[in-house]
C-alpha cells in the first residue's frame, strides 16, 4: 500500500525483497545469462505441458471478471471528477516537455510535477 499510495519508485532489489518480482539482476549480462539458462531448460519440456501448466496457474491466480468490475467502474467514475480532469491536462503538458520513456524512468518524481 505504501508504494501505491505514495507513487514512489521502487528498485528491482527492493521489489525482489518484498516479493513483487522473483529475481533482480545487477547487470543486463547477468539477466541474459539467467534467461538463456532458463529458456534452455524450458525447451526440454513439451510445449503443450507448459501451456497447460500456465492455464492452471492462471485459473488459480488471475482475478475473476466480477471481482475487477467494481474497480473498473470506480476508475471510470473518477475520470468525471474535475480534479482528475485538471490533472489530465497537466499530464499532457508534462508529456510535451519529455518523452514517455524519460517520464517512465523517473515516474515517482515525474508524478510529483503534477501536484506542485
Amino acid at each position: 500500500m505504501e508504494y501505491i499510495l505514495s507513487a514512489k519508485d521502487i528498485s528491482a532489489s527492493e521489489a525482489e525483497k518484498i516479493g513483487w518480482i522473483n529475481k533482480a539482476f545487477d547487470t543486463s549480462a547477468e539477466m541474459n545469462t539467467y534467461i538463456d539458462g532458463l529458456t534452455s531448460r524450458l525447451r526440454l519440456f513439451p510445449q503443450q505441458a507448459l501451456a497447460s501448466a500456465k492455464k492452471s496457474i492462471n485459473r488459480r491466480t488471475a482475478p475473476k471478471l466480477e471481482d475487477i468490475q467494481p474497480d473498473a467502474s470506480a476508475f471510470v467514475k473518477r475520470l468525471e471528477d474535475p480534479v482528475v480532469q485538471a490533472l489530465s491536462a497537466k499530464t499532457a503538458a508534462v508529456y510535451q516537455k519529455s518523452s514517455a520513456f524519460e517520464i517512465e524512468l523517473d515516474l515517482g518524481n515525474s508524478l510529483l510535477q503534477l501536484y506542485q
